[in-house]
């Protein structure tokens, strides 16, 4: 019966369901008000304009666009950080910073059915506006970490990277930016075989390949920041040692670095980010439970510079986690139990 279908990539949540749902975004919520984040929200329709730059590129493909009638061309809101930018640039300029927003609900973002991931995506997450520096950082990731733990998942691995390492490295290498594309696009797919054929082909010098095959091997603690800082350009050596370091310590001091792993060959697929960037995992998922970053420069596409940073925690992935745990009971019209 036509008439019992539904769109692909979405989903009818039950009771039990959608009251976990509920549940989710509001922990996750109630961490972030206790860190002293106030909630706001976007609509879910934005001009189809800001998302287009080469900065805010890795949504092109996958946003749903049509036409408002006027000539205008509206977008169904794929992420929530260029909105919130949007609407820190309209309304909250002139307040006091740093500014600590929080938000939750729904995006859409185009998926082949193939991938079996859903179009319509539930997030909850924290945007830090206004700071910069590894305290700014660390917060952020504190606050994912805490959010977590109050939906009972502790069992966590954060891996955390940084987009001025690659950039320094390409930049420094001399290749064109078609090349420098295709080396990007295979560590985003962490397709490290792909990425080792194409090095080796390269009009490169011996020393500058062994470079770029070494970037699957640097992943660890502490000791593998040493061992990348050797791959960048003397000048630039000192200051990002001392970034890692000081994220690293920060992190060691609010009691997180067990659930720390750097990677500095990790890679997110949106263009925005400028500092460091990380994704949560969990043995329970097959997918990431979250995941954010450094973006300095998106601010100034809408009215000035301004440092940030910000995450977002998949209410869907730690739904399907719930759901294996048992705490979503059937059947479907059973009251959720535990939480409270």
């Amino acid at each position: 019966n036509i008439f019992l279908l539904k769109p692909e990539g979405v989903k009818d949540f039950l009771p039990a369901e959608a009251k976990a749902r509920k549940q989710v975004e509001e922990k996750i919520l109630r961490v972030l008000r206790s860190w002293g984040y106030f909630e706001v929200a976007t609509p879910t329709l934005e001009y189809g304009s800001i998302f287009a730059s080469d900065l805010k590129a890795g949504l092109e493909e996958r946003m749903y666009r049509f036409f408002d009638g006027q000539g205008g061309t509206l977008v169904l809101r794929p992420d929530w950080t260029l909105p919130l930018a949007r609407l820190v640039a309209n309304h909250l300029w002139e307040e006091p910073k740093p500014l600590r927003l929080a938000y939750g609900g729904n995006i859409f973002r185009f998926a082949s059915p193939q991938t079996g991931k859903r179009r319509e995506v539930f997030q909850a997450g924290g945007e830090l506006l206004g700071a910069s520096g590894t305290d700014a950082d660390s917060e952020i990731i504190a606050l994912a970490v805490e959010a977590l733990f109050s939906l009972d998942i502790k069992k966590i691995r954060i891996c955390i990277g940084h987009t001025g390492f690659l950039s320094s490295m390409l930049e420094n290498s001399g290749l064109p930016q078609a090349a420098r594309k295709k080396i990007i696009y295979y560590l985003i797919k962490r397709d490290f075989a792909s990425l080792h054929s194409y090095i080796q082909a390269l009009m490169l010098k011996e020393k500058d390949k062994a470079s770029f095959l070494t970037l699957p091997e640097l992943q660890g603690g502490k000791e593998v920041i040493e061992k990348a800082v050797e791959l960048l350009p003397p000048r630039e050596q000192d200051k990002f040692s001392r970034e890692m370091l000081a994220l690293w310590d920060n992190l060691y001091q609010r009691g997180i670095s067990n659930y720390i792993s750097l990677d500095f060959s990790f890679l997110r697929d949106l263009n925005y980010y400028t500092g460091i960037i990380f994704e949560i995992y969990s043995p329970h998922s097959g997918y990431p439970l979250g995941g954010g970053g450094r973006y300095d420069r998106l601010l100034s596409f809408f009215r000035g510079q301004l440092p940030a940073v910000g995450f977002a925690l998949s209410v869907d992935q730690v739904l399907a986690i719930w759901q294996q745990k048992g705490f979503i009971r059937s059947p479907v019209l059973d009251y959720f139990i535990g939480f409270e």
